[in-house]
């Protein structure tokens, strides 16, 4: 029954003699069979007919000189580490998808036209090739591996020189499950078996986490559901593997690619190939360069504060909502540091190695990941601070720019508040307002001071010639006054050094961008 509905599209696949278009009849009449039992004979035939049309272009040999590996993920996940050590464990060249499209530098902030990108690369590829180059690795995490197989590999510039021959994925726990455990709507689509020929599970943990404590017990129970969901929905010849390039070399990338009726079993029940190949949800971003030092923790805890908003309602996210990870590689230090310079030190401190020194931080929602060894672009070559969102049903025209011009201002407020900030003066003290725990400190000191001439201390109490008690050092106003010159005369210094140092050039810059 089910299979008898899924072969009414087989009369449409007739060649211009009348031949099918499929060199095999049998294959195509295998993998309708294939697709009706694994659907229940619910794909409507439509889809069957669309999908398997594709064969010509996704199962056809490639002439094509390059042979390319795809690496993808997530933002956040460290896919350029694993795209450096496959390039070098392949002696293949290396190309950053990221900086050949310019992303964040310019308005770029995703990709969305798939001829635009295959163009692109065709260019940069095409030299490789009249090279003699045969490998080529690029790494990427804004196009979906379906978009690559079936969209960007098919484009005639591209396809003219290169061929598509694995997509490698790699992920990160806590930012494959941003909030709660929840799946992130880009997992299935970079993990689905058949489109992905290996899924990398990173293994890093941030230098700043413990490797014990709740933090640490929640992304090794956050890794193990992904590994545990991942490797249900592959083959034992598809490894899900931590970063072992002897182990993804010899493995899954010497398999031959899917093919096109293994792509298609894969995908969820109900779900055409169209639809899955051009996702509704697509990620963009923001960047936000930095000229100036930051105050680290600061950001720290300012980028947290807007994925904690991300993750409530839509009414109160606004141009937050669908904020995941937060990419950031800037110069700056601790702010609450400074306060512990010498006034005599600050200027020299502030002009020194200590403020320039580079900071790397990679949030997520669920927490904070390791940084990677190798940055993409644009922070690879630019200090600043990457937000990446995952938006679905924005399409196009004015309200897609309103989106993105509001996502912009939510980031850049957010950087702006996080820039180092000049020091703050300090108030001088006046005999009444010494701090109790002052007054008492010098208490403490005159209790080792012998009474003067006219004084005896009692054990409990001081009394003079007359037989009148006090309970303090008849000196303690002396040294109150001692404390207080000594504090002001600190302040004083300090004040004087924070007015020295508010005229350099990173607290005059009227934004972070200088």
């Amino acid at each position: 029954g089910g299979l008898g509905g899924d072969l009414t599209w087989v009369s449409a696949l007739k060649g211009p003699e009348g031949g099918f278009a499929s060199t095999s009849w049998w294959g195509q009449l295998l993998d309708a069979a294939a697709f009706a039992g694994a659907h229940g004979g619910r794909m409507p035939p439509e889809a069957c007919e669309a999908a398997l049309q594709e064969r010509r272009y996704i199962e056809a040999p490639s002439m094509a000189p390059c042979r390319c590996i795809w690496v993808s993920g997530l933002p956040g996940c460290g896919a350029l580490d694993v795209a450096v050590a496959l390039a070098s464990s392949l002696g293949a060249h290396l190309v950053d998808l990221a900086a050949v499209l310019g992303l964040g530098v310019g308005a770029t902030d995703g990709v969305g036209d798939m001829r635009f990108v295959a163009s692109v690369l065709a260019g940069v590829v095409q030299p490789i090739a009249a090279q003699g180059g045969s490998t080529l690795v690029v790494c990427d995490v804004l196009c979906s591996p379906a978009e690559v197989l079936a969209d960007l590999a098919v484009h005639g510039p591209f396809a003219a020189v290169c061929q598509v021959a694995h997509v490698v994925s790699v992920l990160e726990p806590l930012v494959a499950y941003p909030s709660k455990g929840i799946r992130h709507p880009l997992l299935l689509s970079r993990s689905l078996r058949g489109w992905v020929s290996a899924v990398v599970v990173s293994e890093a943990r941030p230098s700043t986490a413990s490797r014990s404590g709740p933090a640490a017990r929640e992304r090794d129970a956050l890794g193990g559901l992904l590994a545990k969901e991942v490797g249900a929905a592959r083959s034992s010849r598809e490894a899900v593997l931590s970063r072992n390039t002897n182990a993804l070399v010899s493995g899954p990338l010497q398999l031959p690619p899917a093919g096109l009726g293994l792509k298609l079993l894969a995908l969820p029940e109900g779900l055409g190939s169209r639809e899955f190949v051009t996702p509704t949800e697509r990620l963009r971003c923001v960047f936000v360069p930095t000229a100036v030092p930051m105050d680290i923790a600061v950001l720290r805890q300012s980028c947290s504060a807007c994925l904690d908003v991300a993750n409530t309602s839509a009414a109160i996210a606004g141009a937050l909502r669908g904020l995941f990870c937060v990419e950031a590689r800037v110069r700056g230090t601790v702010g609450s540091d400074i306060e512990d310079y010498m006034p005599e030190d600050m200027l020299g401190e502030l002009r020194g190695e200590r403020v320039q020194a580079v900071h790397q931080l990679v949030l997520s929602a669920a927490g904070e990941v390791a940084p990677p060894q190798r940055w993409p672009e644009p922070l690879a070559a630019h200090c600043g601070v990457l937000f990446w969102w995952s938006v679905g049903g924005e399409g196009g025209g004015a309200a897609s720019s309103e989106a993105t011009a509001a996502r912009r201002a939510a980031a850049e407020a957010a950087v702006e508040e996080s820039r180092l900030k000049v020091p703050a003066r300090r108030p001088t003290w006046a005999l009444e307002n010494i701090p109790p725990e002052e007054v008492e400190k010098a208490r403490e000191y005159m209790l080792s001071v012998e009474a003067p001439e006219g004084y005896y201390f009692s054990g409990t109490s001081y009394v003079d010639v007359d037989g009148n008690e006090y309970r303090d050092h008849p000196q303690l106003g002396i040294r109150l006054q001692e404390v207080l010159d000594r504090h002001n005369s600190g302040v004083q210094a300090w004040n004087a050094a924070v007015q020295e140092v508010s005229s350099l050039p990173m607290f005059q810059a009227s934004s972070v961008r200088g």
